[in-house]
């Protein structure tokens, strides 16, 4: 009989938090794009080029604003999750099934060194019954293997009735250490999944900043081209 073991869920086994693993970025402001000097000898925009500036500037200013907001609400809730009272219960849970799968263990090695005894007496048997017809006292001696098999089935329905009840406390052991993992590991879990993202926002802000030097920072426009498009013409 070959009993498949259930598994802690991948929370709880990876259960250590991961609450400063990326919080640097997450707790600074954004910084602010810095303007290049714009030199003479840089080509003149287009007004279509200048709007498209405009527009990145505007865009990037409302994204920056935005992820300062994000990342001093980031900060706050990192310190609180920090500063909560740790949660035991799920180590303890944890704790208990490595001790619950040991008893289980323990009993299923009853169980097949009392196979092995088993398979034992076959052998026995197979080499007694051979011997059987010269023997003088053979009904006597097969009398003794025969209860000496009844006894060893006997203590296997046993071990097995053990085990199985070991294996059942064990069941019930990863359920709730499970449980327990699910509902202490969320908030931890929800605070990374919210921080890796808000990381991500800020690299992408990083490179459209970057664009908007690289391609309108340097460059000259006409002041009169800027006017119109600020009225929307």
């Amino acid at each position: 009989m070959t009993i498949h073991l259930p598994r802690l869920c991948a929370v709880l086994i990876a259960s250590t938090l991961s609450l400063t693993a990326a919080h640097t970025m997450a707790q600074s402001p954004a910084a602010k794009p810095s303007v290049k000097k714009q030199g003479p000898a840089d080509k003149l925009q287009t007004k279509e080029e200048l709007r498209a500036c405009m527009a990145l500037r505007e865009s990037n200013n409302a994204r920056i604003a935005e992820l300062d907001k994000k990342a001093e609400a980031n900060n706050k809730e990192r310190q609180a999750l920090l500063a909560a009272p740790k949660d035991t219960g799920a180590a303890e849970a944890k704790a208990q099934v490595e001790a619950d799968l040991t008893v289980y263990k323990a009993a299923e090695a009853k169980v097949a060194d009392n196979i092995k005894l088993l398979k034992d007496w076959d052998v026995r048997k197979e080499d007694f019954d051979q011997r059987s017809k010269i023997m003088s006292n053979a009904d006597r001696a097969k009398k003794k293997m025969d209860e000496e098999r009844t006894a060893l089935l006997k203590v296997q329905k046993e071990l097995e009735a053990e085990r199985e009840a070991k294996y059942n406390i064990y069941v019930a052991a990863v359920a709730k250490a499970n449980a327990a993992a699910g509902t202490g590991g969320n908030a931890a879990a929800e605070f990374n999944k919210r921080n890796a993202a808000l990381i991500a926002e800020q690299e992408e802000l990083k490179v459209s900043r970057d664009k908007w030097l690289n391609e309108c920072g340097n460059r000259r426009f006409i002041d009169t081209d800027e006017k119109e498009i600020k009225k929307g013409k």
